[in-house]
Parts: C-alpha cells; sequence; structure tokens
C-alpha cells in the first residue's frame, strides 16, 4: 500500500481490513492493520476501530503528533466493545429545533417510528431530546404550549470510542444516548432496542456452538472409548484425556477422518463432505472465541445453522 498523495481514500472498514484478508476486528486484527497502515504513513479518520464494520473511514497521512502538539488522531487497541462499533451511533439522526411545533415532533415520531428525536440546531448544539413520554406528560398537563422545548427532556451524550458495557446502564435508565465523535458532533443514537440487537448478535452464534459440540461429543462419548479417545490428543497438550469433553474440535476432526472411525458412527452421511462442514465450524469457532466486536457473516450463520440441523437427525 502506498501512502496516499491527493484526494483521500475513503473506503469501508470492511474493506480495509480484508486488504490484510480478515473479516472481523478484535484486538489483534486492530493492532496488525494500525501497524501496517502507519508503516506506510497513514492513518484513517474517523478511526477504524471506532465505527461500525460497514462504516467508511479516509486514509489520511499519519503524524505521530498534531501540528498543535497533541497527539494525532489514530487508531488505537480498544480493551472493549466501544459504542461506536454498533451502526446506530454512527449513521446519523432525525432532530427538531426548540422552537418547531409538537404537532411536527409528533409526526416525525409516528411516520418513522421513532420513540425519540435530538433537539438541536446544529451536529455539535444538542440540546436535549423529545420523546413519547415527554410529549405525553405535557398534553397531560393541559398546557397550551404547543412548542417542542415545552416536552424537552435531558439527553445523555457518550462519546463514540467509550465502552459500551459501561454504558448500558445509562442507556437502560433512559432508553436511549446520543453519541457523538471527538469533536463533540452527534453522529447517532443508541437505544434498548439496539442492546438487544447487539446481545443476539453477540450470543446467538455462542448458543448454536454449544448445541453443535454438545450433540457432536454425545455421540462420540457412545462410540470411542477414552483410550481411543486419548490417541488423537494433541502431544504438545500434557492434560490427561478422561472424557470426549478434552478433546478439541480440531482433535474431533482427527479421530473421525479415518474410515474405519467413520463408520463406527453408522450415519448415512459423506464423510468428506462432513468433516469439511465441521472443519468450518471449527474456524468460526475459533472467531467466536477471539472476541470481536463485529456479528459474523450472514453466510456463516446460515452454514452453522445448517450443520446443527444435520446433527440433530442423527442426535436428536
Amino acid at each position: 500500500m502506498e501512502a496516499a498523495k491527493t484526494e483521500p481514500l475513503v473506503t469501508p472498514v470492511r474493506n480495509l481490513i480484508g486488504m490484510w484478508g480478515w473479516l472481523r476486528r478484535g484486538s489483534f486484527v486492530s493492532a496488525y492493520v494500525t501497524k501496517e497502515l502507519q508503516g506506510v504513513g497513514l492513518t484513517t479518520s474517523p478511526p477504524f476501530t471506532e465505527v461500525g464494520l460497514d462504516d467508511r473511514v479516509r486514509l489520511v497521512r499519519w503524524n505521530k503528533a498534531a501540528a498543535n502538539g497533541t497527539a494525532a488522531e489514530e487508531p488505537r487497541r480498544a480493551a472493549g466493545v466501544q459504542i461506536g462499533t454498533l451502526p446506530p451511533a454512527t449513521h446519523g439522526l432525525a432532530f427538531v429545533r426548540p422552537e418547531d411545533s409538537l404537532l411536527k415532533a409528533q409526526t416525525m415520531m409516528l411516520v418513522s417510528g421513532y420513540s425519540q428525536l435530538a433537539i438541536m440546531h446544529s451536529p455539535t448544539d444538542l440540546r436535549g431530546a423529545i420523546t413519547w413520554e415527554s410529549v405525553a406528560k405535557v398534553l397531560l398537563r393541559g398546557t397550551s404550549a404547543t412548542d417542542v422545548k415545552s416536552a424537552r427532556v435531558d439527553a445523555t451524550v457518550v462519546r463514540r470510542d467509550s465502552d459500551l458495557l459501561q454504558a448500558i446502564p445509562q442507556i437502560v435508565a433512559a432508553g436511549f444516548v446520543f453519541v457523538s465523535d471527538r469533536s463533540g458532533e452527534v453522529s447517532g443514537i443508541v437505544t434498548t432496542a439496539d442492546l438487544s440487537k447487539q446481545f443476539a448478535d453477540l450470543a446467538g452464534p455462542f448458543m448454536l456452538l454449544n448445541e453443535i459440540e454438545v450433540r457432536l461429543r454425545i455421540t462420540i462419548a457412545g462410540v470411542f472409548s477414552v483410550k481411543e479417545l486419548a490417541s488423537v490428543k494433541d502431544p504438545a497438550d500434557s492434560k490427561p484425556v478422561v472424557s470426549v469433553d478434552d478433546l478439541s474440535l480440531g482433535e474431533l476432526l482427527r479421530l473421525l477422518a479415518p474410515d474405519r472411525n467413520w463408520e463406527r458412527l453408522k450415519w448415512r452421511l459423506d464423510r468428506k463432505e462432513f468433516l469439511t462442514a465441521l472443519e468450518r465450524v471449527r474456524w468460526m469457532r475459533n472467531e467466536v472465541m477471539h472476541f470481536s466486536p463485529d456479528p459474523l457473516r450472514d453466510e456463516d450463520l446460515q452454514a452453522m445453522r445448517a450443520f446443527l440441523e444435520c446433527l440433530r437427525t442423527f442426535q436428536p
């Protein structure tokens, strides 16, 4: 890769890390890509670690320090999941002005399915929020107020490089938080519904993998002796084998590779095709266990679900 000489290159984060063959970010991938970019005098704006996988970043020249002597903005290795990696945190948001009518705000929320709107004059001038609850309170009080500011409530703003786990109590308490970049410009909103989706994205693969492994291990435990299981153990691993649970998926693959062992399962399946699918599951397990804020691809999840259905057929 050569340093940019003219117009900055703009690319989705997915394509950026894909230049090195990566599909998802994690601490190792983020550190590796950052080092490679800096090696040719480049960085990204905004930092590719602080936005969603499909958000676009600009490749710009990298300096160790900005002209004013402060540290230059650069991708950094995050210890946890940053709130900015959730797509709604960086995809912009609808807003109304304090002087707008309540009717306008209600209409915007109703036709767009929003539960709240930002109140601001510009992305750096947030004045609060208006919600269905705050509108209802104004109407119940029976006042003659008809403008947005009469239903204004305070709103919390968190930086997009903030730790998601630490921001959860604030999101749950208010139902939402606004997200800003380092310059203070509000770039999006994260709600409790977004947290639910993030949980499903992260927890779903764990549950699929758990059932796949349990069903496969139950079957193998009923066919092979402990001595046979121990024969495929990695020699570099000194831990004794006392049950099938002491073997990795890679070792289970090694166990089922010989025809004589495969035939003992008595499954009317093609061994090669099954083991190829199991190898893909093993790869996906490694991807999930090496934690990344980015979800698995839809095609990978579908392959995992299909493999599980296969196991359910032969191991009810």
